[in-house]
């Protein structure tokens, strides 16, 4: 439960004070409020650590405050947020060649610090600047961590890159300004953007290096727990399990997830995917953006997700625990069983990440439960 720790205590500080203005009826009301208290700050605290690299950065990339495209995906491992850490205007890819284009902030105890606390209930994120760097085939970054005897230490990722000409109207969420994406399959983490330029919109992907020490930053944090939030939600639902806590988050401007893993003994003695065919994995609250963003009027469901086999492949099953009358299917693209990133008697490992695309649908998630992984779920009926 230590690792889990981290995870409460940071999404609550980041959580807190989202109820001062009085509590709502309707508990997904609260859950939605949490998100804008959640990017508010994920918000501030970005604008706080580009002054750890000042030293990468110009300062007057450090002076101007500026909402910026946030990513923060929670699991059993702590919080990981992403951002965009300057303002470009690029024309090309070319343009951004040398140029600043990821900020990303990791749990400390996933690297080089085995404990999630750091000195007396101060706990620790790891950061790192990625630039994009120029390679002898194409493009490659280059990431920037801890600082040791006067210089950062480096990894280079190389990248995968997608180009899409663009023609006619469309609402792809890249639109809407650069976007990062994060997911882990297995034991490898991948970070990917989506840029949009005239006329082509470009998609890049590649291998996070997991053994980079990055730049520490310590947190004084509160010990509100995000169940709070969420608890009320469940409460009530007519449900075959309860379930596990804390919940994987993944927010987005165009998009809300947390998922819960219920307390389904076949989660714990499966031993391949078709083990858990039929069986409720768990619960997903999803908010979907109609638009590039979310806004008050793209309403919440809660669905109970199980998997299932069809002809054309594997499949979720969705019901709308709120209105079981609707019923929802997620295609799955892909389907494996990870021997080795759980165990029996070790916690519930969870993760909910996501993937851009640059045609539709426009992105994609990923989750694992125990091990179970599941890549490439599209975001539609």
């Amino acid at each position: 439960m230590k690792k889990y720790a981290w995870l409460l205590g940071l999404l609550a500080a980041l959580f807190a004070g989202c109820g001062g203005g009085g509590v709502s009826q309707d508990p997904l009301a609260n859950v939605t409020d949490a998100e804008g208290s959640l990017y508010g700050a994920g918000q501030e605290w970005v604008e706080q650590a580009l002054g750890f690299f000042g030293d990468l950065l110009p300062a007057s990339s450090q002076a101007v405050m500026r909402e910026r495209s946030l990513t923060v995906v929670g699991d059993s491992e702590g919080v990981t947020l992403l951002a965009d850490p300057v303002a470009l205007s690029p024309t090309s890819i070319e343009d951004l060649a040398d140029k600043p284009l990821f900020i990303v902030f990791r749990p400390t105890n996933k690297t080089t610090r085995p404990q999630a606390y750091i000195g007396n209930n101060t706990p620790g994120l790891q950061a790192y600047i990625g630039f994009l760097r120029k390679a002898q085939q194409d493009y490659e970054v280059e990431w920037y961590g801890a600082r040791e005897n006067g210089a950062r230490r480096t990894a280079r990722s190389p990248l995968i890159i997608k180009r899409l000409p663009v023609t006619g109207p469309n609402i792809n969420p890249c639109l809407a300004g650069p976007l990062i994406s994060w997911r882990k399959w297995g034991g490898i983490y991948v970070f990917d953007g989506c840029r949009q330029f005239s006329p082509e919109r470009i998609h890049m992907s590649g291998p996070f290096p997991n053994d980079l020490p990055g730049q520490l930053i310590d947190r004084e944090l509160r010990p509100t727990p995000i169940e709070e939030v969420l608890k009320p939600v469940y409460q009530n639902l007519k449900k075959p399990f309860e379930v596990e806590w804390p919940p994987a988050v993944l927010l987005r401007p165009e998009v809300s997830a947390i998922f819960n893993a219920y307390q389904n003994p076949r989660l714990r003695e499966a031993r391949q995917p078709d083990d858990l065919l039929g069986t409720p994995l768990g619960i997903v609250y999803l908010r979907t953006a109609n638009g590039a963003k979310l806004t008050k009027a793209d309403a919440a469901r809660v669905i109970e997700v199980e998997l299932a086999r069809e002809e054309s492949g594997y499949v979720l099953l969705g019901k709308n625990l709120r209105n079981p009358s609707e019923t929802l299917r997620f295609p799955v693209r892909e389907v494996a069983w990870c021997d080795g990133c759980w165990f029996p008697g070790m916690p519930t490992e969870i993760h909910l990440g996501i993937e851009d695309e640059l045609e539709d649908p426009p992105y994609l998630f990923y989750l694992q439960i125990n091990n179970l992984l599941l890549g490439g779920i599209a975001p539609k009926k």
